[in-house]
């Protein structure tokens, strides 16, 4: 084998990644060291057990004296089931909401979340199920040099006499208050009595796209040709390129049309705008037809929809915070009802 064949291309580039992720994972590894040994002894205290599933958990966690007060801080709440086949563990969230705080003087930061009835159980102590189900709560606040983190895991919640299944996930209570919070993307630009308008950040990647779909051909016959001496082998091999940089470019402006950008609710219809030019259209929603506002989660996003008696539209999409969505949920449902009714249906104002 020459120093050609050894060092390749592809060598090259893999050698440089691995040492990457090791070199990240180490870093990662010292970081979560410095923080157990600069933020030791928080404490968690409950203020009943078990939280209640359709109720509420409620208590304290005193940080250490190292946290300054006036610090931003995040408290969440995480509901996950771990399935285990074979050799490999998958964990899927199930459900997450999440707070924003400042520390106080004491250090002491309230707990307090409203638990959906619809999700499963922590399981029973001393239990071995094969796909076991687990509550956590973490708080976190940024502080200079080491930020402080801490989780609690295995936090019992259960179902109890004082579960109200009313409460379900994604459920706003338009009546209680919700602050905006302080990251959050998403804007009140407008508000009165015959329009309230909400901003979100434009429709992104087109460009991305565009540039993979360019480049990446180019890339791939330039790495080719330097692998191989057959031209025809590289040629395919940009061929290839070609067909899977159109892909993602297909999949980029697919998302980029489906992204909402505003809402706007005027004149008994809610408008969202979706997308950038060239993909750029609205769709109508009559404020008569919502039936009701929910937020939802996934593993890495939120979003908010608006429920009508046989569909479920996204009003919202890639919101980064579940607090954004529930107080985005809590704010365009307190919306819609202010314009409801406002003004008649007229012919042909359809959801499409």
């Amino acid at each position: 084998m020459g120093a050609r064949d050894a060092w390749d291309p592809g060598t090259i580039l893999w050698a440089v990644l691995f040492s990457a992720a090791g070199l990240f994972l180490t870093g990662l590894s010292i970081y979560q060291l410095l923080q157990r040994w600069k933020y030791s002894g928080s404490v968690f205290r409950l203020e009943s057990v078990p939280g209640v599933l359709g109720g509420r958990l409620k208590g304290t966690v005193q940080m250490p004296d190292q946290v300054l007060p006036e610090a931003k801080a995040t408290v969440s709440i995480l509901c996950e089931r771990t399935s285990r086949g074979g050799r490999s563990t998958t964990t899927w969230k199930l459900w997450e909401d999440r707070t924003h705080l400042i520390v106080p003087a004491s250090r002491s930061i309230p707990v307090d979340f409203r638990i959906p009835y619809d999700l499963p159980p922590s399981d029973a102590p001393g239990s071995s199920p094969t796909s076991p189900i687990r509550w956590h709560v973490t708080v976190a606040a940024r502080m200079p040099g080491v930020d402080y983190r801490t989780s609690f895991h295995d936090v019992p919640v259960f179902a109890t006499d004082a579960s109200d299944p009313s409460i379900v996930k994604g459920a706003i209570d338009a009546s209680a208050v919700t602050e905006r919070p302080p990251d959050a993307k998403t804007n009140i630009v407008e508000s009165s009595a015959e329009r309230t308008v909400f901003s979100m950040p434009p429709a992104k990647g087109l460009g991305w796209g565009l540039a993979i779909f360019l480049l990446l051909p180019v890339i791939v016959w330039l790495v080719a040709g330097r692998v191989t001496a057959n031209q025809l082998e590289a040629l395919l091999a940009a061929a290839v390129a070609v067909l899977v940089g159109a892909g993602i470019l297909a999949l980029t402006c697919a998302g980029v049309a489906y992204t909402p950008t505003a809402i706007e609710i005027e004149a008994g219809l809610v408008r969202v705008p979706h997308g950038a030019w060239p993909f750029r259209w609205t769709r109508a929603i009559p404020v008569a037809d919502i039936v009701e506002i929910k937020y939802t989660t996934s593993q890495a996003t939120a979003w908010v929809d608006a429920k009508t008696a046989g569909k479920s539209y996204s009003i919202s999409r890639n919101l980064p915070d579940v607090a954004e969505a529930k107080w985005l949920a809590a704010e365009v449902s307190r919306a819609v009802e202010r314009h409801r009714g406002h003004a008649a249906q007229g012919p042909g104002q359809q959801a499409v």
